[in-house]
This record gives structure tokens, C-alpha cells and sequence, in this order.
């Protein structure tokens, strides 16, 4: 559960693109059986705008291979856990791209 931010996508080939600057983060909510992930724009105040959209999760344990099953209104999709800690997570989708996150810290400016 929590904010994520994009840090780099690799490619199948091995190059990655780094993301310096983001202004969205990735919202995501779990109770061990469902949830969903969602955009946020973080604000210099500390909270967040947002809108309804959202993707509804569920995290399946296949032999030992973790996946996030991904649901809107129009696509489903998945993408395999290859890493999760408190601070990293790292997903790969179909076609092996792999999408590195860190948690992600709010800049408060009062």
C-alpha cells in the first residue's frame, strides 16, 4: 500500500529510460484480496489531486510467481512482481518491460 514513483523503464534490450521528474505518482491500495491502483498529482501542500479513475488489482500467486492482475472498464492486463520491499518495487509486463519504482516522499512546502 502507498504512493510509488516511476524511477526507470528497461527495455527487453537492456536500455532504460530514466524518469528525473514526475508529476504523477501511483496510488495503490491492497487488503490481501483486492484493490486498486490509481494517478495522483502530489501538491506543494502535501496532499494530492486526483480523479475516479482506477485500475482494480488482485495479486495471484502462481507456483511462486507473484502477478498483479489489472481491470478498467476497457483493458485488463497483468504484470509479474519481480521485486517488493518497503522502498523498491519492481514490475514486467508481457513485453518485458520492467518498470522500477521507489516509494515515494512528499515535498511539503509551507
Amino acid at each position: 500500500n502507498g504512493y510509488w514513483e516511476i524511477q526507470k523503464v528497461q527495455l527487453p534490450d537492456g536500455q532504460e529510460k530514466e524518469y528525473k521528474i514526475n508529476e504523477t505518482v501511483d496510488y495503490i491500495e491492497w487488503n490481501s484480496k483486492t484493490g486498486f491502483r490509481k494517478k495522483v498529482k502530489p501538491q506543494f501542500d502535501g496532499k494530492y489531486l486526483t480523479n475516479d479513475e482506477l485500475e482494480t488489482i488482485q495479486i495471484k500467486d502462481s507456483s511462486g510467481i507473484f502477478q498483479i492482475h489489472y481491470k478498467t472498464d476497457f483493458a485488463q492486463w497483468s504484470e509479474e512482481i519481480l521485486s517488493l520491499t518497503d522502498s523498491i518495487l519492481v514490475l514486467k509486463n508481457k513485453q518485458n518491460l520492467e518498470y522500477h519504482y521507489k516509494r515515494f516522499k512528499p515535498i511539503s512546502i509551507q
